[in-house]
């Protein structure tokens, strides 16, 4: 593997262009003639003689039709009909303007649509401007950038970048710039000092430390005063065990004399915080909404919740990534599998004896952290795709491919990992067989090809590899939840019960026991039981999402008097008080009454959400999506009613299995996406169209700012020499589904 290096360059996004100099084609846009011609006139003084005015975007992506443009200066346009964020997700998305430039001015009030333009590749933002002088800074501030970047664009955006996420405080925005920056420029000063004094300031002592010796062996300027600001004369000159320097750790040790042994132990790796847990439940809940530590050191005997189930729970949290090094002499070679699964690299016997904890440590650290190690890369594949981040996934798997090292199954289990999550279920399917059949690692691809008929709706070859892994691996307790609700697809309700009885028996406080004992009663018609365990639960909300979401399947799939019954069902498990749930399965209730020619009854049920809201203040009742739709379907059902008019609704594909797939994403550690997600050209790389694929704004800023709407209307671009006769064939899929999730599918 020493062919393939994460630290070099995964496109190459570094090489310098040409496209912003001064002869270049360049649009000014502005409603106003005045400041159009200051724009224009300030660019032309600044040496640019290619300067063409318009009015608004429209007119502007008219002209570029038939015209090329090389940079676009802009306002914001926020209150118009297009706006910036359109033009950026246009060039997003169209192959033959990935050369096209935006720079853009904002108003006070547009700021913080900064982060997201920039997401979208925005080159640079300047504050809104009247007078010459003011244009001349603000060009003169862009083109200064560009030259000290030597015109890679990705560089001079994110310096622009950085800048606002400095002025606004957002410190965790730019260390991820930062970061994914000395990724991918580890030969550029600007992108790797910048990523060591970033991590360095968080704490993150080890990732600041790698990116400082990725400075000394390129002679960067300014990495000793770095070192020695932030790691004082003792370790300022980056000797070798700097690489593995932890700043803060988990020990789940009931023993205290083994707790001051390991922290003795870990003294010298520079750990600045320890966290000391003598009951793993307790360092659970500890856990809870936080950033895990950089490594956690556990017993196998621990008291609460045990040594396997504690690791289990582990992965199925935020410290899913965070390196383990078990240190116990209770491991049987049974205990193997379930360690292997869950990225255990090494365990130390008691009594601890000093050269094997820190030999262990080093190897925990190496196989979690080497860019080199081939789990690393499996890994950091996983988390690329699961972060939306296809094509970087991509790009690894090309290089993989090309290793002659890389043994052939491992390969196909990578590129079945990101057909899997292309939705390319059949080509998925047909890569991780073949894997497997090529000797790799079942452990690793049976489950991948289980979920992957699970898809397919394949519930009987999905039921065979699980059993198979559970029989390599049988302490998976997750794995036999997802075994169970294989069972229950398959209307097979007794064996569904068999998995989750060997689930509860490994791990009887395990949260996830209740709701799925919930479901299983559910589908046999056993309300009563199913009442009993959703009362045990301290939140039902998981639970209720998954019934919701598999009446919602049950419908699409036009099993209809299956669906109401579950929504029922799913009501009669709710408490009086429990009101927002209970309205958002009303909601869907009343959808699937109306479906069904029930009208009287789905009027009914929409009747009952509004008299629940009554007692809201008027503001937040009809600011609230779910009053406006419910009372919109009143109204429709209302005049259906008394014109005896039928409904439309738009015709699902007819299925024989329902697929709850919030069950699965949850269970199965799938994360979710972005709440906004853009149209982007299936060939984008990252670098390409600025910091488009480097920076990713926060979902929160998205929805507050109202980006789903600044973008929903699309603007058009047709080249002038493309254009062809439209097809008569008419358009599929064109009418409006008002059949809603209440829940998010996470």
């Amino acid at each position: 593997m020493d062919a393939f290096d994460l630290r070099s360059p995964l496109t190459a996004p570094g090489k310098p262009t040409k496209e912003l100099t001064p002869d270049c084609r360049i649009a000014v846009v502005h409603p106003t003639q005045v400041t159009r011609s200051l724009l224009a006139r300030s660019l032309k003084d600044q040496g640019f003689v290619n300067v063409q005015p318009f009015a608004d975007l429209q007119s502007t992506i008219e002209y570029m039709e038939a015209e090329p443009l090389d940079w676009i200066w802009t306002p914001c346009f926020r209150n118009e009909t297009h706006n910036v964020l359109q033009l950026l997700e246009l060039v997003c998305s169209e192959d033959s303007l990935k050369h096209l430039r935006v720079s853009a001015f904002f108003e006070k009030s547009e700021e913080p649509l900064i982060p997201v333009a920039f997401e979208l590749g925005l080159l640079s933002w300047h504050r809104s401007q009247t007078s010459s002088a003011g244009f001349e800074s603000e060009i003169r501030s862009a083109v200064n950038s560009l030259g000290r970047h030597n015109h890679i664009t990705s560089l001079a955006s994110a310096e622009q970048l950085c800048n606002f996420l400095k002025e606004t405080k957002d410190a965790s925005g730019r260390r991820a710039l930062f970061s994914t920056l000395a990724e991918l420029f580890p030969n550029k000063e600007f992108a790797v000092m910048n990523d060591a004094e970033a991590k360095l300031s968080s704490g993150n002592v080890q990732g600041g430390l790698r990116s400082l010796l990725l400075a000394k062996k390129q002679n960067m300027k300014g990495w000793k005063e770095l070192a020695h600001k932030h790691l004082g004369p003792k370790h300022a000159d980056l000797s070798d065990e700097s690489l593995f320097e932890i700043e803060s750790y988990l020990i789940v040790e009931p023993d205290e004399s083994v707790h001051n042994h390991i922290e003795e132990l870990m003294k010298p790796f520079g750990a600045k915080r320890v966290h000391r847990f003598t009951d793993g439940e307790k360092a659970l809940r500890w856990l809870e909404n936080r950033k895990p530590p950089d490594l956690i050191i556990q017993e196998w005997k621990i008291p609460s919740v045990g040594g396997s189930n504690f690791l289990q729970r582990l992965r199925h949290s935020s410290a899913s990534e965070t390196p383990v090094l078990v240190v116990s002499s209770l491991l049987k070679k049974a205990d193997v599998p379930i360690l292997k699964e869950m990225g255990v690299a090494s365990a130390v016997p008691k009594p601890l004896i000093d050269h094997e904890f820190v030999s262990s440590l080093a190897h925990t650290m190496t196989e979690f952290g080497d860019p080199k190690s081939l789990r690393f890369i499996e890994r950091k594949v996983k988390c690329l795709l699961e972060k939306g981040e296809k094509e970087q996934a991509r790009a690894i798997a090309a290089k993989l491919d090309r290793d002659k090292k890389v043994p052939e199954s491992s390969k196909l289990f990578v590129r079945g990992m990101i057909n899997y999550f292309d939705n390319q279920l059949s080509t998925a399917k047909r890569q991780l067989m073949d894997a497997v059949s090529k000797g790799g690692d079942s452990l690793n691809v049976l489950p991948l090809l289980a979920r992957t008929l699970v898809k397919l709706r394949e519930f009987k070859g999905a039921a065979a590899c699980y059993e198979k892994a559970q029989s390599l691996s049988p302490r998976n307790v997750y794995r036999l939840f997802e075994l169970a609700e294989t069972y229950t697809e398959l209307k097979k309700p007794e064996a569904a019960n068999t998995s989750l009885s060997k689930a509860e028996v490994l791990d009887p406080k395990n949260p996830e026991i209740h709701i799925m004992r919930a479901r299983n009663a559910l589908s046999r018609g056993d309300a009563p039981a199913a009442a009993q365990h959703a009362s045990a639960l301290q939140d039902k909300e998981a639970l209720i999402a998954d019934l919701n979401n598999s009446g919602v399947a049950y419908v699409k799939s036009g099993q209809i008097k299956q669906g109401i019954d579950l929504y029922e069902k799913t009501i009669r498990l709710l408490a009086e008080n429990e009101t927002e749930l209970r309205q958002k399965v009303l909601y869907n209730l009343a959808l699937a009454q109306a479906r069904s020619g029930d009208y009287t009854q789905a009027r009914r049920s929409l009747e009952g959400i509004l008299r629940s809201m009554r007692h809201l203040p008027v503001e937040e009742r009809q600011n609230g999506p779910l009053f406006e739709k419910a009372s919109s379907l009143h109204v429709k059902l209302t005049h259906a009613i008394a014109t005896g008019t039928l409904l439309s609704f738009k015709q699902e594909v007819k299925a024989t299995t329902v697929l709850n797939e919030s069950f699965w994403k949850r269970v199965g550690g799938e994360r979710q996406k972005s709440s906004v997600s853009f149209v982007r050209s299936s060939t984008a790389q990252p670098g390409e169209r600025c910091c488009h694929l480097i920076y990713r704004s926060s979902d929160l800023v998205k929805q507050k700012q109202g980006v789903a709407q600044l973008v929903a209307t699309k603007l058009k671009f047709t080249p002038r020499e493309t254009i062809q006769k439209e097809s008569s064939n008419p358009i599929l899929g064109t009418e409006l589904d008002d059949f809603e999730a209440a829940f998010p599918k996470t």
